[in-house]
């Protein structure tokens, strides 16, 4: 390999001969044998291909790739998920990636064992549909990667500095349920003072067992969010879904999005891949609110076929890592570059003008688990 990384494997390679050992394996570890953090990145190897499509000149003439989440434009799919400790990445830490110029800024607040909720409607509308932007006829360089980013709960960055830092961007904040519901108001109040426009909360039952079939979410949990949505009028999205019934309590109980997450395998070992458990997910849902995934996601093909599946955006955690430690603000973007162009060969050689074009009758997969 070159000293210029040419994918975000290479940048990886970078980074950790950079980082303490200490660091990289905080970032990169999994829960007990690691089965599941393997398998988030093998279930896109082997169990989704591609098919290829026919190609034609007016496809790619029409190709754009521009998406809308909240009724705000962001240029591609592929948004960063909440990461905690990035300081130790990088010496500026949450503020180096949310400096990545037009990076829109999410805080999630990661509860125990609970679901995590944004508020209001989420909308990913894509291009081809009734509300779509025109694509501008040039992008600023500075607005380059205009996307969304999640602040973990434990980051090493206040909601205000985060806020001050990207005063015209989208904000989500997140919130970590106690028993102290006081605690809780106070950030979801500062949250919407600060500008955010939306709340999430993650959900990570403690159960002991590693079956697949316990792993849901804890029937106290749905009051919680019934009473986070009480309280505020910002969307609320619940990141940790893995189950079809778990998808149906989330459209009653009011839900805005389900971001489909293992967490990156750090909670529970032997619970599916993210993008084994999607399919269902997305069937369960009936298109009554949007899907998200994160997990496993490297290239920009699994963006793709993530898409292809019915996810509306994917999002990035330890590659975004990769690239802080890497080169800061500059090796995030260049992850972000990667992927954005790496989306864009695969749509075109699958004949897709728009994210609108990509179905599951792009790719084959199985709808079995492997673990």
């Amino acid at each position: 390999m070159s000293t210029e990384p040419v994918c975000v494997q290479d940048i990886e390679i970078l980074a950790k001969n950079k980082l303490e050992k200490s660091y990289i394996i905080y970032f990169e570890s999994g829960a007990d044998e690691e089965d599941t953090f393997r398998e988030n990145r093998r279930a896109f190897q082997r169990n989704v291909s591609l098919k290829i499509g026919r190609i034609n000149s007016t496809q790619l003439v029409r190709f754009d790739i521009l998406s809308m989440k909240f009724g705000q434009p962001i240029s591609m799919p592929i948004c960063i998920a909440p990461t905690g400790n990035q300081k130790m990445a990088h010496p500026d830490g949450d503020l180096a990636t949310v400096r990545g110029k037009g990076i829109c800024y999410l805080r999630a607040f990661l509860p125990r064992g609970v679901v995590h909720a944004l508020g209001k409607k989420l909308s990913l509308a894509l291009p081809g549909s009734n509300d779509t932007l025109p694509w501008p006829k040039s992008w600023p360089p500075a607005e380059a990667h205009h996307t969304c980013m999640v602040l973990s709960y434990w980051a090493n960055t206040s909601i205000k500095e985060v806020a001050d830092a990207a005063p015209s961007c989208l904000k989500w904040c997140a919130v970590k349920f106690t028993e102290n519901k006081d605690f809780v108001k106070d950030l979801v109040r500062r949250a919407e003072n600060a500008g955010y426009s939306a709340i999430v909360v993650t959900c990570d039952s403690q159960v002991s067992s590693k079956r697949y079939e316990l792993q849901q979410i804890a029937v106290g949990a749905w009051d919680d969010v019934k009473w986070l949505k009480s309280y505020t009028k910002l969307p609320v999205v619940l990141k940790g879904i893995l189950t079809a019934e778990d998808a149906k309590m989330a459209v009653e109980h009011g839900a805005d999005a389900i971001l489909v997450s293992n967490h990156g395998e750090r909670f529970l070992d032997g619970v599916p891949a993210t993008i084994e458990a999607l399919p269902e997910i997305v069937d369960a849902v009936e298109g009554k609110l949007e899907v998200y995934l994160d997990g496993g996601v490297r290239l920009g093909t699994d963006v793709f076929k993530a898409l292809a599946l019915g996810a509306r955006a994917v999002f990035l955690g330890r590659a975004v890592i990769w690239g802080l430690a890497y080169q800061g603000e500059d090796g995030v973007k260049k992850v972000l570059e990667f992927l954005r162009e790496e989306m864009r060969t695969t749509m075109i050689l699958s004949g897709c003008a728009t994210m609108k074009d990509i179905t599951r009758q792009h790719v084959n997969s199985s709808a079995s688990y492997s673990l």
